[in-house]
């Protein structure tokens, strides 16, 4: 009962936010631009508005990205001449902490007096906060893809384009995935201490990239990031997928997970395991099904993944956090020398909906397995009862005399 419960609250969390969400940004473009008056409007994404200001004619380019944790709206408004007079974030869903910190570093105030036709690479023209790399990039791709609509088609320049190569960060996701596979398939645990710990440099301390429930929702709500510069976000979502529906075991949890080998190397090194009570071990489990179910319907209902993501990854990985991740960070880390992967036992929501996926997974599996070894009993014993009944004695006698008729 408290399953059907779940699931329809979730998924009518997923249809308030659908309904509700706003699509019409112009109220909030007039707050950002309360001088400006529309002329003409060209393009869908971006839009460009020619707009009037009392300085004079200027371009208003609204762009729609993606960034870390969700949908980036981004306004840049350009001269006449082709230079970059502000940037404007009109909305976004970008985590709380990474946004801070662009805004803290003076991220947007770069591209202020740069061309249309300048190329805005991060790394290159562009600098890239650091522990913010990925939102960065989304806004960067805002700004560069507005003015280079404008370089196109009011300058007649011509941008050329990015070419796409795959990174070394999908290259490691996916060596990591093999070699967990690999262990699994062959029964080697004892390679799995050695994969974890390349789980623990890549996805924790090098590229910061842990699996989040912001990026499962993600997914649901098709915020999908640019395949460019977001590659480790596709190569993990699906190499975590495959696991799941191919496979049909939680390898990222069990062989990969950054956060849970932490949580195990701090248990190893305390060497004291805290007795449990048999209810808490046997109710416990329930406490990260209802944080799972609490955070899916917040990130649902608000249409932003950020809202619902309180995971202590980025706190612990890139000392970026804000509120109460700064409280829980702790409390987690002294419970994992006592309790082996505390946060992971009671409290990790995309552990649980990972489980959960492949529970399903294997009961389909199952159920169709058995209706096929049922078809295929059925089947056979029909064809041996028409054997039976063909050799019977009076069936026997009877094809006899229907041959010499």
């Amino acid at each position: 009962m408290l399953s059907l419960f779940a699931m329809i609250s979730v998924l009518s969390a997923y249809v308030y936010g659908v309904v509700g969400e706003e699509r019409d940004f112009q109220q909030k473009l007039f707050a950002a631009f309360p001088k400006m008056t529309i002329d003409a409007t060209t393009g869908a994404n971006p839009i460009c508005y020619h707009a009037i200001f009392p300085e004079g004619r200027k371009y208003v380019v609204l762009k729609k990205t993606a960034g870390w944790g969700g949908p980036v709206l981004v306004a840049t408004k350009i001269d006449t001449s082709g230079g970059i007079e502000n940037v404007v974030v009109v909305n976004h869903k970008e985590t709380p902490a990474f946004f801070l910190e662009l805004v803290n570093n003076s991220f947007f105030e770069q591209f202020v007096g740069k061309y249309v036709g300048d190329y805005f690479l991060i790394n290159d023209d562009i600098n890239a906060v650091s522990g913010a790399t990925i939102s960065s990039e989304g806004f960067t791709r805002a700004v560069r893809s507005s003015s280079h609509y404008i370089a196109n088609t009011e300058f007649d320049l011509e941008i050329p384009e990015s070419t796409f190569t795959f990174s070394t960060s999908g290259y490691l996701i996916l060596l990591l995935f093999a070699l967990a596979y690999f262990g699994y398939r062959f029964k080697i645990p004892k390679i799995r201490p050695i994969i974890m710990l390349m789980g623990l440099v890549v996805l924790g301390f090098y590229l910061n990239f842990p699996l989040s429930v912001s990026h499962i929702t993600a997914l649901i709500m098709g915020f999908l990031p640019n395949l460019e510069s977001s590659l480790a976000w596709y190569v993990l979502l699906t190499c975590v997928l495959f696991t799941i529906v191919v496979v049909g075991r939680n390898l990222y949890c069990a062989w990969i997970c950054p956060f849970g080998a932490v949580q195990e190397l701090l248990h190893k090194i305390s060497g004291i395991s805290l007795p449990m009570a048999p209810w808490l071990i046997k109710y416990g489990k329930n406490i990260n099904a209802f944080i799972a179910w609490i955070s899916v319907c917040i990130i649902f209902i608000s249409r932003n993944p950020a809202l619902g993501n309180f995971e202590p990854f980025a706190a612990f990985f890139s000392f970026n956090g804000f509120g109460i991740i700064w409280v829980i960070l702790p409390v987690i880390i002294f419970s994992s020398f006592f309790i082996k992967r505390f946060w992971c036992r009671f409290f990790c929501p995309v552990g649980f909906i990972l489980t959960k996926s492949c529970n399903i997974q294997n009961k389909i599996i199952k159920q169709i397995s058995s209706h096929n070894k049922t078809s295929h009993t059925k089947s056979f014993n029909t064809q041996k009862n028409d054997q039976k009944e063909k050799f019977h004695p009076t069936n026997k006698k009877q094809i006899i005399n229907n041959e010499k008729k």
